[in-house]
């Protein structure tokens, strides 16, 4: 059974992790949470012991939701790619819950969806500056 495409509207919750196999820095972790203030940010990448986590507003979530509207993500939803011939492949994971209570649910090893390239490098650009920096300085 097919799953329906998500529809990007509010974030209330993403959390994405890509890993490059057993590569020991090969590993980004991306979360954001909608609080009573904001949204609540937690970036990591492999290589640093440091998760770093900030306050960050509306905007930002904005920002999250154009790229993934931008790249059709939502049509990614209920994706599950799996090629087993790869024995030290990358993955990933995008789930991200709506504020209307829908959710969009991706996942994939040595697959991936149509655009995900794009979605990836544009939340690292979004992310990495809150694991590279100290909060003052972003």
């Amino acid at each position: 059974m097919l799953t329906p495409p998500a529809k990007i509207t509010e974030i209330k919750r993403l959390y994405f992790r890509y890993r490059v196999g057993n590569y020991s820095n090969g590993t980004e972790d991306f979360s954001i949470e909608k609080t009573d203030d904001g949204y609540f940010l937690r970036s990591h990448r492999d290589g640093s012991e440091i998760t770093h986590d900030a306050a960050v507003d509306g905007e930002f979530a904005r920002k999250v939701e154009a790229l993934l509207r931008e790249y059709n993500a939502g049509s990614w939803n209920g994706y599950d790619g799996n090629d087993m011939r790869v024995l030290d492949g990358r993955d990933f994971e995008l789930t991200v819950s709506f504020a209307d209570g829908s959710e969009l649910r991706a996942r994939g090893y040595a697959a991936f969806p149509k655009n995900f390239r794009e979605v990836r490098e544009g939340l690292e650009k979004l992310f990495l500056p809150f694991a590279e920096h100290s909060e003052d300085e972003v």
